[in-house]
């Protein structure tokens, strides 16, 4: 049922690379952070997955309240987006920024929080309504027939 349902396997689609945003710097970004030429120490890495995991804690709500009034779809979009995009401020780039600059990487934390929150909040009630209509339509063709 959900890879016939478009809008169901966009949603799925949304919550893996969520995932895989969210999941994929813990073994690497405390590595990084903790050798040089940042050389922070473990508790100072440890604040920036809390940038993280709090700026996805405080906007989830948010973004949950304002699907309400808007369309879902364009703030997946935009969660996505964001969370791309601050994956350049993460990721060490010679081309965008020649220097490693440590604080760079903490923006793009708390960014990358905001965007998951923004993509994943909304999918949730995208990813059910897009099953309840299906199979509402389901529902009416079968009794049509009968």
């Amino acid at each position: 049922m959900f890879f016939k349902n478009k809008r169901a396997l966009v949603c799925l689609v949304t919550f893996f690379l969520t995932c895989i945003f969210f999941f994929f710097l813990d073994p690497s970004l405390s590595i990084h952070l903790t050798s040089p030429p940042h050389n922070l120490t473990t508790t100072h890495a440890g604040l920036g997955f809390t940038a993280l995991a709090l700026t996805f804690a405080g906007f989830s709500p948010l973004f949950g309240l304002l699907c309400q009034y808007t369309d879902r779809r364009i703030i997946i979009s935009g969660g996505v987006l964001t969370s791309s995009l601050s994956l350049f401020l993460i990721g060490p780039s010679q081309l965008l920024f020649p220097y490693e600059q440590t604080y760079l990487i903490f923006i793009g934390l708390g960014f990358l929080g905001t965007g998951i929150a923004a993509a994943f909040s909304p999918s949730i009630p995208e990813l059910t309504g897009a099953v309840h209509q299906e199979v509402n339509e389901k529902r009416k063709k079968e009794g049509k027939k009968a």
